[in-house]
């Protein structure tokens, strides 16, 4: 009986654990805000490069630059 229990309030925990961790997850948001990031994205793309590859360049180079935070 006692072994039920304590395998009922692990779950329990392990539930909550997800959820809230679930929640943070939603709450960040990693991109970078700052009009030159905008330009820098737009430029990329017109250079024919793809979107995802433009959004990753950019990130590293405001990253590398202290422009977005960790």
């Amino acid at each position: 009986m006692a072994s039920t229990k304590v395998i009922a309030v692990l779950l329990v925990f392990m539930v909550v654990l997800v959820v809230a961790r679930a929640t943070d997850n939603e709450d960040q948001d990693h991109r970078p805000e700052p009009e030159d990031y905008a330009d820098c994205e737009k430029k990329c793309i017109d250079d024919g490069n793809a979107s995802s590859f433009c959004t990753l360049k950019c990130e590293k180079e405001f990253n590398m630059k202290g422009h977005i935070g960790s």
